[in-house]
């Protein structure tokens, strides 16, 4: 958008110059005010935030013993039983279904081999 100067007013430069010559020159100083000495007075949001500082100390706290920071003596932590009576001859493997799988995956080349879709329920 484009702004056009408007054209020059009469009224206006009068009202102006007016005002203008109606100013004191120079212009008056500020007067000096004196301040005060500022008393110590008590800050009060003190209170506050020894309040907000002793929660945030209480949840800390909290967060540390719910965390197990502060765990039990070790006499009370239950410990498994070791020897020779514990699961003798127990492995994690299964010998005979990994030996299966293995022989299938030599002699098999397709992974779907042997695979029966079942019968789909159409509406």
């Amino acid at each position: 958008m484009n702004r056009t100067p408007l054209p020059p007013d009469s009224l206006d430069a009068a009202l102006s110059d007016y005002f203008k010559s109606e100013l004191p020159r120079p212009w008056p100083a500020a007067p000096a005010v004196s301040v005060p000495a500022v008393a110590h007075r008590p800050d009060p949001a003190r209170r506050a935030r020894y309040t907000l500082a002793a929660s945030v100390a209480a949840l800390a706290g909290a967060f540390w013993l719910l965390s197990n920071g502060a765990a039990p003596p070790a006499a009370t932590v239950a410990k498994p039983a070791a020897g020779p009576d514990v699961l003798q001859g127990s492995s994690a493997r299964h010998p005979a279904a990994a030996d299966k799988a293995k022989t299938k995956a030599k002699t098999d080349n397709d992974p779907m081999a042997g695979f029966q879709p079942g019968a789909l329920p159409l509406p």
